[in-house]
């Protein structure tokens, strides 16, 4: 962490529809060609439904907990978000060095790479409030930003 993160500034809350997507896209499938390598010809159809109906309220548990507790807050010192391992990281806006982006199926996150230490800040870029994210990102980060560039 290049600097304190303060409380100032906007927080923005990633959205939860695409992560359930993500979650349920990937999820049921992979959870369905498991039991199909496990019991083959003795699979019980009926316990896999039973199982993939049970992971759609887990997704939605899922999605609106990582939504909650993983905000992203921009302030004019910087940019207040989380490392690869769920921990608070915060960037200043002159100590990002690098932004590559991350594509992951349908999340785009983006990976801040701080002048000032080896953490990584990722922001995640698909936001509830896309537009006023981008608006105060625009906003915020200064002109020879790397970050600029990935703002689509």
């Amino acid at each position: 962490m290049s600097a304190s993160a303060t409380s100032d500034g906007k927080q923005f809350r990633a959205a939860a529809a695409p992560l359930f997507i993500f979650l349920i896209g990937l999820g049921v499938p992979l959870f369905i060609a498991t039991a199909m390598l496990k019991y083959g010809s003795r699979l019980d159809w009926w316990s896999v439904a039973k199982g993939a109906a049970f992971m759609v309220p887990a997704g939605v548990i899922v999605s609106v907990l990582a939504c909650l507790l993983l905000p992203v807050r921009l302030s004019p010192a910087g940019i207040h978000a989380q490392s690869i391992w769920g921990l608070p990281s915060f960037v200043r806006w002159t100590d990002i060095k690098e932004a590559r982006e991350f594509k992951l199926f349908n999340l785009r996150w983006l990976r801040l790479y701080s002048s000032a230490g080896p953490t990584v800040t990722w922001v995640a870029l698909f936001q509830s409030h896309a537009g006023e994210f981008k608006l105060e990102m625009l906003k915020l980060a200064p002109p020879e930003s790397p970050v600029l560039v990935h703002l689509k």
